[in-house]
């Protein structure tokens, strides 16, 4: 990485970018930029400005929703539209602004109205923006389905990706973009009836994205799709998503690139049609996986002319980036020379900096509750990309459950912290263990029915991620309220009848043996709530 070392520019400061590099440190032609805001709305905006000064059309998808963003980039770059982040019942101001500054006239909304209500709608219309089409499915298999029917796909490309998992899906949305092909979404259970019933299967290339061991996803897709498929395969996230850019690297232009978290999906929505507008890859790091990108950097540095991290100091920090490009000597960032042009301080949302206690329940016993009560219902305290940290710290190969936990504790107003550290308690981190009761392929992420000293006799096993987190979220909802289930949900939860409604409101309640017989068990979700609450 020689020339990478030697010759890296100051970071420039973008339109509402955040921070600056010493000269000192990197010099002359390799510029540095970062694109970043105080949280995803504002790095959203800040990458619209990068990219558009104006702009008829605009996406608008909900901030919580990675789906229904990354399969919307091609359709994003068929109306030259930036994709814009919203709430479920308001648009942020900061979106706001920017729809007015770029004087858009026209938004195709993506996703159903729980996830962008009427309020949006209504929002814009106020606003003399009209509502050109929503696009919205039951689920995001079938979302995704209804944005490739509005895209051009002059080369009968699609590309193919697990549905459960982000980085995948991020990582080739710029080349989908590129190419004006489709992105479908499929999962390990198999290839889901709307895709099958609605996609051509005899016409079309399909490029597989995914892991050498994902063998279930894999042999789905080709068992129920027909057509030419082709593999692009890596060892993990991280290689296959540099294993997208050498499959397809006869589309992009490498003197751009774009690097976002591997952790964190907040930041990287909005950045696809960008880079997929400059023919530019999108590459992941973050501290676990900065020498294989490091190790990439080496073969290709002579190619690359600039590198915008998207993204505050909390997603990718300085010292990461010192660490991936510094020389022979040791490197240093002045902070003194780091200058802030933007409201915040460029941290995004899922940016604090945590020191976990490597046992997780060994503070049980100090954990001090002052007799305070601590409610399962209410409004959550917590982000999605906070627990999916929280999570990854202590299991980084866990699927991405937050945005499920996330969806049903709206629905049934349960606090997404108390569910999420109940599952984390439950499951181990997700690792289980060759004793466990339940295991990873039940989707039983609560133990419901696990008793002891009974095996997996009752133990209850469910044929989705979303079913068996669902059902978790209900069975807490029996215990915590003694309302009925809210309009349009149907019981899937079959010990719900047994649990004595409302019996426990609080999480000091479910350890007074009534979840489990564990008498330090509210102790222990009490220290992993804490722990979540400062992560």
């Amino acid at each position: 990485m020689a020339i990478l070392k030697k010759h890296l520019l100051a970071l420039l400061i973008t339109s509402s970018t955040c921070l600056l590099f010493t000269s000192k440190t990197f010099a002359s032609d390799i510029k540095l930029n970062r694109i970043a805001g105080q949280d995803r709305f504002e790095t959203c905006s800040s990458i619209a400005d990068s990219g558009w000064t104006k702009s008829d059309y605009a996406i608008l998808v909900n901030s919580e929703m990675y789906a229904d963003a990354v399969v919307s980039s091609p359709l994003a770059d068929k109306y030259k539209a930036p994709i814009l982040l919203t709430g479920k019942d308001n648009i942020p101001d900061i979106i706001v602004d920017k729809l007015n500054k770029l004087r858009v006239k026209k938004v195709f909304i993506l996703g159903g109205p729980s996830l962008i209500s009427k309020n949006v709608e209504e929002q814009l219309e106020n606003m003399g923006i009209s509502i050109e089409e929503r696009i919205a499915g039951q689920d995001r298999y079938e979302t995704a389905v209804k944005v490739a029917s509005h895209i051009t796909n002059p080369n009968n490309s699609i590309y193919v990706v697990n549905g459960e998992d982000w980085r995948n899906a991020l990582a080739i949305s710029p080349i989908a973009t590129i190419s004006h092909s489709p992105i479908i979404f499929t999962n390990k259970d198999g290839v889901p009836d709307v895709v099958k019933n609605n996609i051509d299967n005899t016409n079309h290339s399909y490029n597989i994205i995914g892991e050498k061991d994902d063998y279930d996803f894999l042999n789905n897709i080709e068992q129920h799709l027909g057509g030419k498929h082709i593999r692009t395969l890596g060892y993990n996230k991280v290689d296959t998503n540099i294993q997208v850019y050498n499959s397809f690297k006869d589309k992009m232009k490498l003197n751009k690139v774009y690097l976002a978290s591997s952790k964190a999906f907040a930041d990287g929505l909005c950045i696809s049609p960008l880079a997929g507008g400059d023919k530019s890859p999108l590459f992941f790091i973050d501290e676990d996986n900065i020498n294989e990108f490091k190790d990439f950097l080496d073969e290709n540095e002579k190619y690359i002319g600039e590198i915008n991290v998207i993204g505050g100091q909390g997603v990718i920090a300085d010292s990461t980036l010192q660490t991936l490009l510094k020389s022979n000597t040791t490197a240093s960032i002045n902070n003194s020379d780091i200058i802030n042009n933007s409201k915040g301080n460029g941290i995004s949302d899922t940016n604090k900096d945590n020191n976990e206690n490597s046992n997780e329940y060994q503070d049980t016993n100090n954990y001090e509750n002052n007799n305070s009560i601590t409610p399962i219902m209410g409004q959550s305290q917590v982000s999605v990309e906070q627990c999916e940290k929280f999570l990854r710290k202590r299991n980084p190969n866990a699927p991405y459950l937050a945005n499920i936990y996330k969806k049903y504790c709206d629905i049934y107003g349960i606090r997404l912290e108390c569910a999420w550290v109940q599952m984390c308690l439950e499951t181990n981190f997700l690792k289980y263990s060759d004793t466990s009761i339940t295991t990873l392929n039940m989707n039983n992420y609560a133990g419901l029915g696990a008793l002891d000293n009974n095996g997996r006799g009752q133990a209850l096993s469910f044929s989705t991620e979303d079913e068996g987190v669902k059902c978790h979220i209900q069975h807490l909802f029996a215990y915590s309220s003694k309302n009925t289930l809210p309009d349009g949900e149907l019981l899937i939860d079959p010990r719900f009848k047994l649990v004595q409604r409302g019996c426990a409101t609080s999480i000091e309640d479910l350890g007074n043996g009534k979840w489990a017989s564990d008498k330090e068990y509210a102790n222990k979700l009490l220290s992993l709530l804490n722990q979540l609450n400062n992560n």
